[in-house]
């Protein structure tokens, strides 16, 4: 039973470490490396101020040819990407229901 209360007790620091946190968790290097990236994208579309409109200029001209990657980025682009639909696990596609317990190192159930 201390096994299941110690799970439990992690994933309440867990989720307490997470509260009002943006971004990816600590540790995560492939942020940085993103972020890294950004930084130089950026800098490189500043020094050149063409630049960005000749990229945007052929990713139409790749579109009016009918290239559906350049259509689908458009579209993503100016509307938003469609959001994900999640279906239920069930066999009649019923909502998944979790429920939480939480015990002390008892065995004795906290509200």
């Amino acid at each position: 039973m201390s096994s299941v209360y110690n799970l439990v007790n992690q994933v309440k620091v867990m989720e307490l470490n997470q509260m009002g946190r943006k971004g990816a968790p600590r540790g995560n290097r492939n942020a940085k490396k993103g972020a890294l990236f950004r930084d130089a994208l950026h800098k490189a579309l500043v020094r050149d101020k063409g630049s960005l409109e000749r990229i945007a200029s052929a990713l139409v001209a790749r579109a009016e040819e009918g290239d559906l990657t350049a259509i689908k980025e458009i579209a993503d682009r100016l509307d938003g990407k469609p959001v994900q639909a999640i279906a239920g696990a069930g066999e009649d596609d019923t909502p998944v229901v979790v429920t939480l317990r939480i015990m002390d190192h008892n065995g004795v159930e906290q509200l």
